[in-house]
């Protein structure tokens, strides 16, 4: 059966960090660095909920990467390529519905 993935409205950073420990898998992207997604994904078991930080137009701050690392999360990447933030959310969860769900 499938599962529908319950996306959340955006939030301020500090919101979103704050909930931090509700979530199995825990990525924050920034186009200044991080693990590549595939890496992060390797073999890990399929998380039950997922928190995916994804900066504004012009990136997050060195000041809000470090805010994240601080909190656990993973510094993750999708590589070269850099996704308006109206289609990152979306892209990243398409990627971990192949990765873990029923896609692909």
């Amino acid at each position: 059966r499938a599962v529908l993935p319950e996306v959340e409205t955006p939030r301020p950073l500090a919101e979103c960090l704050a909930g931090r420990e509700r979530a199995d898998l825990a990525l924050c992207f920034w186009e200044g660095g991080g693990v590549a997604l595939a890496d992060v994904l390797g073999s890990a078991p399929a998380p039950r909920s997922a928190l995916i930080v994804v900066g504004p137009e012009g990136g997050l701050a060195p000041a809000e990467v470090e805010a994240a690392r601080a909190r656990g999360l993973t510094i993750a990447s999708l590589g070269p390529r850099i996704l308006r933030t109206e289609t990152a959310g979306p892209a990243i969860v398409a990627i971990l519905q192949a990765r873990f769900g029923d896609l692909g």
